[in-house]
């Protein structure tokens, strides 16, 4: 008998993988409004198979005179596109989270999409679009895997990527450069996602936006921008608020022009003598880490208030029922949470604030009052917005 039991387990391990085999034998191709994609078939630690189609470019390339411009929509590919690899990182410095040296490509407006295996285009099932964080000067979307909430349970994920640091978010608080490109880059993918995802079998009316981090206060951003009623229907933001000191920055002219000093293009009269040598200069070389100005952090290139994109200061926009109203907030699903661990990030400000005020604090007594009254306090403000404390 146990022989049997050994021999049935033996053929379902047998016929299970026969039946993952013919899907990784078989590259899915999907007919979308944007053009036909081919994808890959890949299995889970558990040999469940689905579906990923990488490296879509969603937008133009925002090189050459594209840059510091919102981004233009792609317009596809009259053959199929190879949707096997990951497109590049945007361009970014790892100083930005204690490493060294820039890594990157401009040309990196991509997305990437994750379905099971077993759907069709008529399954119609919920979507989630996925924002990385990363203080809007760091990461990636393929620094996450969606496998197992794909094939486990049974849901779309799209993981998309933005402008960061200058490149994404440089203002000279004039029309020569608004800001807000890394914005304008996650709102052109959620277009695309809504324009093309049912071709995938995901459900337009079901999107769920979804990130951490700056990821999060971009959602917040998305949910506030009065055009992107419709794009999505739910919301999940992860450890910062919109209305955080990372979020966004009062004085971007001020960064802006700290930078064309940087690169020697600060000799330009105006801002837009200043963005037109801006525009020769290699990003590769251009400092993008947010540095600490003020006690503890204030952010170089985030989202400005532009009075387009970002109308005004987010909490005022969120106080506003007028306002909530005519952005359809108040129908939109909202969920807030923090991620496990997210105190990591509080042991390096010590070590900054160690380093900046350790000279100046001459007892352990100063110095635990400053870490109780000050440091503490800031630290909340600058992840979760000022009425934290």
């Amino acid at each position: 008998m146990v022989v049997l039991q050994n021999n049935t387990m033996v053929l379902i391990g047998v016929f299970t993988l026969l039946f993952t085999l013919q899907y990784l034998n078989a590259q899915p191709i999907v007919d979308t409004p944007w053009g036909i994609v081919e994808g890959t078939t890949n299995v889970t630690e558990d040999w469940t198979p689905y579906h990923a189609f990488l490296g879509i470019p969603f937008a133009v390339p925002p090189t050459g005179g594209r840059r510091f411009k919102r981004p233009q929509p792609h317009p596809g590919f009259n053959h199929i596109f190879k949707a096997n690899s990951y497109g590049p990182a945007c361009v970014q410095t790892l100083k930005a989270f204690g490493g060294y040296g820039a890594t990157g490509d401009e040309d990196c407006l991509t997305l990437n999409v994750f379905t099971p295996a077993s759907i069709t285009e008529t399954s119609n099932i919920p979507v989630i679009v996925w924002i990385h964080g990363g203080g809007f000067v760091s990461g990636d979307a393929f620094s996450y895997d969606p496998s197992s909430i794909v094939a486990h349970r049974h849901v779309i994920v799209v993981t998309i990527q933005y402008g960061l640091g200058p490149l994404g978010f440089l203002s000279t608080e004039d029309h020569v450069s608004a800001g807000n490109y890394g914005l304008w880059d996650q709102h052109l993918a959620l277009k695309w996602v809504k324009k093309n995802i049912a071709s995938f079998g995901g459900d337009i009316n079901s999107i769920t936006l979804m990130g951490q981090s700056a990821g999060s206060a971009s959602v917040a951003f998305q949910a506030l921008y009065s055009w992107s009623k419709d794009l999505f229907q739910r919301t999940i933001m992860q450890s910062v608020s919109v209305s955080s000191s990372l979020a966004h920055t009062r004085n971007p002219l001020k960064y802006a022009r700290q930078l064309g000093h940087k690169v020697n293009c600060s000799s330009q009269s105006d801002s837009a003598s200043m963005i037109a040598c801006l525009r020769t200069v290699s990003a590769a070389s251009w400092p993008m880490e947010n540095e600490p100005v003020t006690a503890l952090a204030e952010f170089y290139f985030v989202p400005t208030i532009d009075g387009i994109f970002v109308k005004d200061d987010p909490l005022l926009l969120m106080s506003s029922p007028g306002y909530l109203k005519q952005v359809g907030l108040q129908n939109l699903d909202c969920m807030v949470s923090v991620v496990s661990n997210e105190g990591g990030l509080f042991k390096r400000l010590s070590k900054a604030a160690d380093y900046l005020f350790h000279s100046s604090l001459s007892s352990s007594v100063q110095n635990k009052t400053f870490y109780r009254n000050i440091f503490i306090l800031e630290v909340l403000q600058v992840y979760f917005g000022a009425s934290s404390s």
